[in-house]
């Protein structure tokens, strides 16, 4: 691979994106991502392949991680708290037989008009306030290839892991105009600082290793392109 003129300079690209920004990335290129990637290994990949993404994949970039997580907070007992603050203001409005009657009707209706969107905020952030990073780094990729292909075509355009991928992960990514990128195992700790907040989960029940988390990132890397969309690869 003497021949190849690597580019060093850092190239930011978002996720989702497209085959248009894929399709232009070298091996030897040097990138960070910035936007939505997702984690999955390889007992993810196998029910993406048997049973469907949970999630949209085009243009989503994939990292091949098994992160360690913790919990930080709990949506059912915010639920609950929220309950019963409203139940011991209820109390209170109740014993209290001289209060106005009329400020009572006009904050249990403001209550009311505000239900439906606080829980719709709930709803929409309820893992970003649950979870929060601790640990991430790259997992061995030839896990995944019984099913990277096949993943591949469903949409997704970038895959970050380590080690590189078989001939026929080659294939999909040329076919489909993907990349695959390898991150450094000594980089966690950049990783860990690039990723600003976990906005979903699926799959908890085949560990959190191997749920599907889906990340914001912010100048997530740097990662190495190692096989690009024109069938080239760092590992031949």
């Amino acid at each position: 691979m003497s021949g190849n003129n690597f580019n060093f300079d850092i190239i930011d690209i978002k996720s989702p994106t497209n085959e248009n920004i894929s399709s232009k990335l070298k091996i030897g290129d040097i990138v960070t991502i910035s936007g939505k990637i997702i984690t999955a290994r390889d007992q993810a990949h196998k029910r993406i392949v048997e049973q469907g993404s949970p999630i949209d994949l085009n243009g989503l970039a994939i990292f091949h991680a098994g992160p360690i997580i913790k919990e930080i907070d709990n949506i059912n007992n915010i639920s609950t708290i929220n309950d019963d603050s409203n139940n011991s203001n209820s109390s209170s409005n109740n014993s209290n037989n001289n209060s106005n009657n009329n400020s009572n009707n006009n904050s249990n209706s403001n209550n009311n008009s505000n239900n439906d969107s606080k829980n719709e905020f709930q709803s929409e952030n309820e893992h970003k306030h649950q979870y929060e990073m601790v640990v991430i780094g790259p997992t061995t990729s030839m896990r995944m290839n019984p099913y990277e292909s096949d993943v591949l075509d469903m949409g997704a355009k970038i895959i970050i892991g380590k080690g590189g991928m078989d001939d026929k992960t080659l294939e999909a990514i040329k076919r489909n105009k993907a990349v695959y990128l390898v991150a450094t195992g000594g980089c966690a700790a950049l990783y860990v600082d690039a990723v600003k907040d976990i906005s979903n989960v699926h799959w908890l029940d085949l560990g959190m290793p191997e749920a599907i988390w889906e990340l914001n990132v912010e100048k997530f890397g740097p990662l190495i392109v190692a096989m690009d969309s024109e069938g080239n690869s760092l590992f031949k």
